[in-house]
C-alpha cells in the first residue's frame, strides 16, 4: 500500500469513526491548524504565516485526492475539479474570516471593558 493510500485510508477512517463528512472535517482540521500553527511558529493569526501554511496543507491534500481520483479511472474534470474546489472552499472560509477579523477587528476577539 501506498503513502498516498494509507493517507486516504486514514482520512476515510476519520470520518467514518467520528461520523463527520470529509467536507465537515476540512472545517475543523483547517481551523485547528490555523489556531495551532499561530502559536507554534510565533507567528500572530493576523499575520499571513498560519493561512500559507493551510494553503500548503490543502494543496497536498488535494494532490492526494487527485492521485485518488486518478488511480480510481475517474474523470478529473468532472468528479475531482467540483470536489476540489467544494474543498477549497470549506478548507479556507472560516479561517480566512477569522484572519481578517484579526487584523482588522482585533478588539472583537478579545474581552474588552
Amino acid at each position: 500500500m501506498t503513502v498516498f493510500a494509507r493517507y486516504e485510508a486514514f482520512k476515510t477512517a476519520l470520518a467514518l469513526s467520528t461520523g463527520y463528512s470529509k467536507d465537515a472535517l476540512h472545517v475543523f482540521v483547517s481551523l485547528a491548524v490555523v489556531l495551532l500553527a499561530a502559536p507554534l511558529f510565533g507567528r500572530r493569526l493576523a499575520g499571513g504565516g498560519p493561512l500559507l501554511l493551510l494553503l500548503i496543507l490543502e494543496l497536498l491534500n488535494e494532490a492526494v485526492d487527485f492521485w485518488a481520483y486518478w488511480q480510481a479511472g475517474k474523470d478529473l474534470r468532472i468528479e475531482w475539479l467540483p470536489d476540489t474546489l467544494r474543498d477549497l472552499g470549506s478548507t479556507f472560509i472560516l479561517p480566512v474570516l477569522l484572519t481578517v477579523i484579526a487584523r482588522y477587528r482585533p478588539r472583537w476577539l478579545t474581552r474588552g471593558p
